[in-house]
């Protein structure tokens, strides 16, 4: 059966909430269907009381690309979130899944370290030049072994940025114990982009890195003086996609973890960075962020990604559309994209695209400069607009360009 269309918009309820968002809900097919709340008041309502210990990981920095994680189980939803299940397209569309590299850790197995969050000097901080600063790690110990007064944190490679080539750890860290570990580092006296990366060495001189593999490390980047050229990339949505944390969720039950480059025909929805897409404009895609909705009504996946720090003349870019089905024609797709931001516990939706599978892209130029200085997760999301059939939701070249 043919999708409806949405033929309007109204305001939620939830902007009064202290989490609220600015996003519109969009009301479902028919009028005899009871308005849904957006995806992100859903996010607001049900996942923001846990998106503490659910984000500890992956605030990191956004390059990093360590190998897809192993699919959690999907929790069965309350009983106030019970919908239609519908029923999952036969067929997909054709395309390359983009695999992510694995390396072999450096060290033992008893040596393993996992990223927490930057404490200070996040990605992208403006430096003044010659400035002089204290950049704050806090890692954990997911290894077997203690770590003490032998174990260091030592630069690898990049710009030492004034530091030591080596700094004592601070305390005793014991398996699943935390620590914060701190270097002080002078910003160059030029102007630029600057990046050092930074990992652990054991009592037997091995060097440990973070990870699923403890091969990844640890990195300080700052942008001294003023921002990027003009008309430069400064943040690419898609090669960060395989570092981001992805959930998906449907009515009002909380978001389930999910695994990147998973299968595109999971019920709980997908995430796949893919490559030789067939586009509903009957051009064949170079590598996009394809996102399917959980397969129920009202269904949703999301993304957060790294922090990052506006600059003035920062814009968000992306072509937004769909896969065509195998016969190359357009389905009966129709989404709601969602570009939101988050800052502490606080989550603000920027803008709201509905978009149907039409035969075009839909070109999007979100100004940031009322954003400017702050440093924020950006959040990238498809919801279903009513049913999920057909919906191969594309992200084409979202990125963060400085005008």
């Amino acid at each position: 059966m043919a999708k409806r269309r949405s033929i309007g918009l109204s305001v939620g309820a939830a902007l009064v909430l202290i989490l609220a968002l600015s996003a519109c809900n969009m009301p479902g097919r028919g009028a005899e269907r009871t308005p849904t709340p957006s995806g992100f008041e859903m996010i607001n309502t049900a996942a923001a009381r846990t998106v503490a210990a659910q984000l500890t990981e992956i605030s990191g920095p956004p390059a990093a690309t360590s190998g897809p994680t192993q699919k959690a189980p999907e929790a069965t939803p309350s009983a106030t979130a019970l919908v239609q299940l519908t029923t999952i397209p036969s067929q997909q569309p054709a395309f390359t899944v983009v695999a992510q590299p694995t390396q072999a850790p450096q060290a033992g197995a008893c040596d393993l370290a996992r990223f927490v969050k930057d404490v200070t000097v996040p990605d992208n901080t403006v430096m003044q030049p010659g400035a002089s600063f204290t950049k704050t790690w806090r890692l954990k110990n997911v290894g077997k072994c203690t770590w003490d007064e032998d174990y260091a944190l030592v630069f690898v490679s990049g710009e030492r940025l004034g530091a030591p080539a080596e700094v004592t750890l601070p305390d005793l860290v014991g398996t699943d114990d935390t620590v914060d570990i701190s270097v002080e580092m002078t910003a160059p006296t030029q102007t630029g982009a600057f990046r050092g990366e930074w990992k652990l060495r054991n009592a037997r001189g091995q060097i440990f890195g973070t990870g699923k593999s403890g091969n990844l490390p640890i990195w300080v980047q700052i942008q001294v003086g003023e921002a990027a050229e003009p008309g430069s990339r400064k943040f690419d949505f898609v090669s960060s996609a395989s570092a981001a944390a992805w959930y998906s969720a449907a009515g009002d039950s909380s978001g389930i973890p999910l695994a990147f480059n998973g299968p595109p025909d999971n019920p709980a929805g997908a995430a796949i960075l893919a490559d030789g897409l067939e586009l509903e404009t009957g051009q064949t895609s170079g590598k996009v962020l394809l996102m399917v909705p959980k397969q129920q009504e009202d269904g949703y996946v999301y993304g957060i990604f790294g922090a990052y720090q506006v600059q003035a003349g920062d814009h968000f870019k992306a072509r937004l559309g769909f896969a065509a089905n195998p016969d190359g024609r357009c389905g009966e797709g129709e989404v709601v994209f969602q570009i939101a931001i988050k800052q502490g516990e606080d989550i603000d939706t920027l803008q709201e695209i509905p978009a149907a599978c039409d035969g075009s892209l839909t070109p999007i130029d979100l100004d940031l400069s009322n954003l400017r200085g702050k440093t924020l997760e950006f959040i990238l999301a498809v919801r279903a607009d009513g049913s999920p059939q057909d919906d191969w939701a594309v992200w084409n070249s979202p990125q963060i360009t400085n005008q």
